[in-house]
C-alpha cells in the first residue's frame, strides 16, 4: 500500500510540474522556456523517470530517517528525570531496608510495586480456549505468564477510558483494572469474569474499568491490576524504576551489594543496543535501496539515451535559429534539474510522512515533517541528474547543427 501511494504521489507531483510547466511556456523565455517544453513534450518519459528515481530516493530516504531521526527525537521527547533502570524480584521482607537505603542514596524512585505471577485459565467461567487467537500477538499474550499486581490507587501513568473510578470505595474486592489496548487483544469487556492460576490456586476477578497507560513513563506499569485484597495471601516479589543520575553510579553499586538477589535492568543500555541493531538490519536493507537507486538513474540514462536523436535535431534547429551553446547547456540544467528535483521532494516528503507516522504509532510522537531534509534532497538530487542529464546528452552542443541537418 504504502509503494502505491509513494508512486501516485510522484505521478501526482510529475503531472503536477508538467500542467504548470505548460502555463510558464507561454508566460517565460530563454532557456526556461526551452526546459519547460522539454518536460511537456516527452511527457511519458518525464512521468517515468520522476517515478522511477523517487522510488529509490523515497526508500533510501526512509531509512536515513528512521536511523537518524526516530530514535533521537523520541529520546529527545522524554523527560529529563524519566527512569533509567528497573529493579525487579525484590523480596517482602527486604522492602523496608531496601527503601532506607535507597531514601540515603538520593536516587529518584516513584516507589516498589508488588507483582505476583500467575496464567490466565478462564473467562466468565469458561476454560480459554488459546486456540481461538490464532497464531498472532494475542495468544502470545494469553498463553505466557502473567505479572500481575495489587493498588489501591494506579499510578500517574494511568488514566481510566471506560468504567468505574479504581478508587470508588464500592467497589468489589476482587475488582480488576485492564490496560485498554491488551482488553482489545483478547476481547476483554468491562463485567467480563476473568480467571488466573496463582501457585495452583485459582483466583476470579470482573474487569471493571480500562485503561490508558502512558509506557513512555518508564514506571512500573500492568496489563492486569486487582485490589489488594484480592491478591493479599500470595507471595509477591517487587518492582521499581530508578533514576541513576550521572555521578550515581557508586550509590547504585552499593545498593545492588546489600540486596544483590535483585536484578538490575539498564534502559540506556537497552536502547544502545536497539540502536545499534537498527542501525546493522539499516545498512543491510539500504544496500538494496541503493540498488534500486542505482536502477532509478539507469532508467533516467536509458530514457535520455532513446530520445537522444530527437534532442539532438531539436539543438541543431535552435541553434540554426540563433540559440547559443549556452543557453542550450542551460535549457538542459534546467530540465533535468526539475526532474530530478520534483523526483528528490516528493521522495522526501513521503519518507517524511512515514516518519511521522510511525512516530505518531509506535511512539506517541508530534506529527511532524522535516522541511529541510526534503529541501537538502530536492537540491542535492535536482543538481545529481542535472549533471547526469548534460554529460548523457553532450552532443547536443558538440555536434555542429549543418552536420545533423544534412542527415536529416
Amino acid at each position: 500500500i504504502a509503494l502505491l501511494a509513494l508512486v501516485a504521489a510522484l505521478a501526482v507531483l510529475g503531472a503536477l510540474l508538467l500542467q504548470t510547466g505548460g502555463w510558464w511556456v507561454g508566460r517565460s523565455g530563454g532557456a526556461l522556456r526551452i526546459a519547460l517544453a522539454g518536460l511537456r513534450r516527452r511527457r511519458w518519459a518525464t512521468l517515468g523517470q520522476i517515478i522511477a528515481l523517487g522510488l529509490g530516493l523515497g526508500a533510501l530516504a526512509l531509512l536515513i530517517l528512521l536511523r537518524t531521526q526516530l530514535i533521537d527525537r523520541w529520546q529527545a521527547n522524554l523527560p529529563v528525570d524519566a527512569p533509567n533502570r528497573f529493579l525487579i524480584g525484590l523480596q517482602d521482607a527486604q522492602r523496608d531496608d531496601f527503601q532506607t537505603q535507597l531514601a540515603a542514596s538520593g536516587i529518584a524512585s516513584p516507589g516498589l510495586y508488588p507483582m505476583v505471577r500467575g496464567r490466565l485459565v478462564s473467562r466468565n467461567g469458561t476454560a480459554v480456549d488459546f486456540a481461538q487467537y490464532g497464531e498472532g500477538r494475542a495468544r502470545r499474550l494469553a498463553e505466557r505468564e502473567f505479572n500481575l499486581s495489587h493498588a489501591d490507587q494506579l499510578n500517574s501513568g494511568n488514566r481510566i477510558v471506560a468504567g468505574r473510578d479504581w478508587s470508588d470505595p464500592a467497589l468489589p474486592a476482587q475488582a480488576l483494572s485492564v490496560e485498554q489496548g491488551f482488553a482489545e487483544s483478547l476481547g476483554w469487556q468491562i463485567g467480563d469474569r476473568i480467571g488466573f492460576e496463582i501457585g495452583g490456586e485459582p483466583v476470579e476477578g470482573e474487569i471493571v474499568n480500562l485503561r490508558e497507560v502512558d509506557w513512555d513513563s518508564f514506571q512500573p506499569n500492568f496489563f492486569v491490576v486487582f485490589k489488594p485484597q484480592a491478591l493479599r495471601d500470595f507471595p509477591a516479589s517487587w518492582i521499581t524504576s530508578l533514576h541513576v543520575a550521572p555521578g550515581q553510579e557508586a550509590a547504585e553499586s552499593a545498593l545492588l551489594e546489600a540486596f544483590p538477589n535483585i536484578t538490575l535492568i539498564d534502559v540506556s543500555a537497552l536502547l544502545q543496543q536497539v540502536r545499534r541493531t537498527a542501525e546493522q538490519a539499516a545498512l543491510a536493507i539500504q544496500a538494496v535501496f541503493l540498488f534500486t537507486l542505482a536502477a532509478g538513474l539507469l532508467v533516467l540514462v536509458a530514457a535520455i539515451r532513446a530520445t537522444a536523436d530527437e534532442r539532438l535535431r531539436e539543438g541543431a534547429l535552435l541553434r540554426a535559429l540563433g540559440a547559443r551553446s549556452r543557453q542550450l547547456t542551460l535549457a538542459r540544467s534546467v530540465e533535468f534539474g526539475l526532474l530530478g528535483a520534483v523526483a528528490g521532494a516528493a521522495a522526501a516528503i513521503a519518507a517524511g510522512l512515514a516518519t511521522a507516522w510511525l512516530g505518531r504509532e509506535l511512539f506517541e510522537l508530534p506529527f511532524t515533517l522535516d522541511w529541510g531534509t526534503t529541501l537538502l534532497l530536492a537540491l542535492v538530487t535536482g543538481t545529481l541528474v542535472a549533471g547526469l542529464g548534460l554529460w548523457s546528452t553532450r552532443r547536443v552542443v558538440r555536434v555542429p547543427p549543418l552536420l545533423v541537418l544534412r542527415a536529416e
